[in-house]
């Protein structure tokens, strides 16, 4: 056994399986993102934001990943010195990566979790009638 402990920082990179369902990857999406905001503020994310995440993320199963996830993996894999980039063959695999991996994990998980509530919320809020409407002249006919 040796007299001191590694060096720091620890490096765990957690590979993504893109052979399983989207189904499963977007479900642990949101368990990431649920216990993120349940250490951050002691309440779990509300079940409708978590079934309209989920949701949104099986779209991207379909999609490859974007540039900029791209880019950001590559940052991420320089900042955790990484030699190699891993193989993330959709943008929800690429998301998943960076939820397990990225150093700054922790706020990309909080942004996709407001960015849904923000959406939900918007889409249930009601629409009040304006009353700063002006028709403009009236035309009377009589």
């Amino acid at each position: 056994m040796p007299a001191t402990p590694p060096a720091l920082p620890y490096i765990v990179n957690t590979p993504v399986d893109g052979n399983r369902p989207a189904a499963e990857l977007s479900a642990e999406f949101v368990q990431l993102a649920n216990a993120n905001r349940l250490t951050r503020t002691g309440d779990e994310i509300t079940a409708p934001v978590q079934r309209v995440m989920q949701a949104s993320l099986m779209k991207t199963a379909e999609l490859p990943p974007m540039p900029e996830q791209l880019q950001s993996i590559a940052k991420d894999c320089e900042a955790l010195g990484l030699t190699e980039m891993p193989e993330v063959g959709s943008a929800l695999e690429a998301s998943l990566w960076r939820a397990y991996n990225a150093p700054n994990r922790a706020a990309i998980l909080e942004t996709v979790t407001a960015s849904v509530e923000s959406r939900l919320a918007q889409q249930l809020s009601p629409v009040e009638p304006s009353f700063d409407y002006d028709p403009g002249p009236s035309i009377d006919f009589d």
